[in-house]
């Protein structure tokens, strides 16, 4: 269904003269697998691995790769003196609708 959904979505916009569509983003996705990479890209690995029991990352990127997407990456800057984790703890609420999205329904 989601498939049809989208194909649904690209067909009518290209024929409204859209160039492109953005599929969204895959969070976490394609982050750098170097051993001696930051601390918290280490961290964003182990939670793209480890997190399927809250979120599919890995099943939403390989349902957009479908599309062939132009995979661009996304940066979210921090001023500083405010952690990185604070800064994503928020985003996730934003994201999640709050925190009873956050734990499910």
């Amino acid at each position: 269904m989601m498939e049809f959904l989208f194909l649904s979505l690209i067909e009518h916009y290209r024929e409204e003269g859209a160039a492109e569509l953005s599929l969204g983003m895959a969070p976490l996705a394609g982050l750098s697998s170097k051993s001696v990479e930051r601390l918290w890209n280490r961290f964003g690995r182990f939670i793209y691995r480890h997190g399927g029991a809250f979120y599919n990352f890995e099943g939403l990127r390989a349902f957009k790769q479908k599309f062939r997407p132009d995979w661009r990456p996304c940066y979210i800057a921090v001023p500083p003196g405010l952690s990185p984790t604070r800064a994503m703890a928020d985003v996730a609420l934003l994201i999640a609708g709050g925190p009873k999205g956050l734990i499910g329904k």
